[in-house]
C-alpha cells in the first residue's frame, strides 16, 4: 500500500515482505508450495529487543480516589499507554542506526 511502500526509502523488512507476497502469488503449483504459503516463515534470524516499563503504583491511585473506580481505571489506562509508547519511542531511537543501514532508495517514488 502507499502508506507502507510510498516513502522515499524501503526497509529490509518491507522488501522481504513484498518478495514473500510475490512468491505466494506466483508459486502455487506444488503441494509443498501450498503449505509454504500457509505457514509463515521468517526471512532471516530475528533479534528480540525487550524492554520493561516502569511499574505503576496502582495502590496509590486507588487510595487517592477509592470511590471513583471509573476515573482510576481511565487514569491507569492512560498511564499504561503513555508508558508503553515512551518505551517504544526509546527503543525505536536506539535501533534506528542499526535499521537504517539496510534501507534502500525506493525506485517507485520519484
Amino acid at each position: 500500500t502507499a502508506e507502507v511502500y510510498g516513502g522515499p526509502t524501503l526497509s529490509q523488512e518491507d522488501m522481504a515482505e513484498s518478495l514473500k507476497r510475490i512468491q505466494k502469488e506466483l508459486i502455487t503449483k506444488g503441494f509443498f508450495d501450498g503449505i509454504r504459503n500457509m505457514i509463515p516463515l521468517p526471512i532471516a534470524e530475528r533479534d528480540a529487543h525487550v524492554r520493561a516499563v516502569e511499574p505503576i503504583r496502582v495502590d496509590e491511585l486507588v487510595k487517592a480516589r477509592p470511590h471513583d473506580i471509573a476515573a482510576v481505571r481511565q487514569e491507569l489506562w492512560e498511564a499504561v499507554g503513555e508508558s508503553l509508547q515512551d518505551r517504544l519511542d526509546e527503543l525505536n531511537d536506539e535501533l534506528e542506526p542499526v535499521i537504517s543501514k539496510f534501507e534502500k532508495d525506493n525506485p517507485f517514488v520519484s
